[in-house]
């Protein structure tokens, strides 16, 4: 990182008749575009390159092949969809957030080698999406594959149509594969490592919820 340092110029002042000592003042001949630090890239995470072998204890892959690069935890209990969110982006901010599912692979071997447990992933629902199936984010930023939902599945409670009673998603059953739900409801999480931070498109999302 390039540290700006201040140039130093010798500044006369001309007074008749008056005895005083010159010395030299700092002047910041910095330009306001000019770094000053991290550049924006580097702020907006802790400027650490990703390696695995680096994120926080208690995260491991032990057979999710279908990720070979991120790294994940389960959450210590039974919690909302607020509470898990907020465990597992607290073990490493812009590395660690609720498990961002990519394929029916990873979501299928999660099930098998992690949790038989129900637990919440990082995908979330814009309010007023229209459709019970439209506009599922995931924690990355990405459009979630609809490959990864149950059979049937989202249904928004069975509502026919859209109306903002399930907004996240957690694997609830054997498959693996998603089904969305309340927020409120208690259920584990899945924390991933993988260096990436949830956008801010993505945690608007979440903080409208």
């Amino acid at each position: 990182m390039l540290v700006s340092r201040p140039m130093w110029r010798l500044v006369l002042v001309v007074c008749a008749g008056c005895s005083f000592e010159l010395r030299a003042i700092a002047v910041d001949d910095a330009k306001p575009g000019d770094a000053q630090g991290d550049t924006p890239a580097e702020a907006a995470t802790d400027g650490e390159a990703f390696d695995p072998a680096l994120c926080p204890t208690g995260y491991a892959n032990t057979g999710v092949t279908a990720s070979p690069n991120s790294r994940y935890r389960l959450t210590d209990s039974d919690a909302t969809f607020a509470a898990q969110h907020t465990d597992c982006n607290d073990d490493r901010p812009g590395w660690t957030h609720l498990v961002s599912l990519d394929t029916r692979e990873e979501a299928q071997q999660i099930r098998a080698t992690i949790t038989p447990m129900t637990y919440y992933a990082g995908v979330v629902q814009p309010v007023s999406s229209g459709s019970a199936s439209a506009g599922w984010l995931l924690f990355t930023g990405n459009t979630m594959s609809p490959a990864l939902w149950q059979t049937g599945q989202p249904n928004d409670n069975n509502s026919g149509g859209e109306n903002n009673e399930q907004n996240f998603a957690a694997a609830d059953d054997g498959t693996g594969l998603l089904n969305d739900v309340s927020g409120n409801n208690t259920y584990r999480g899945v924390c991933e490592c993988d260096g990436l931070p949830i956008p801010p498109a993505v945690a608007n999302v979440i903080a409208s919820q």
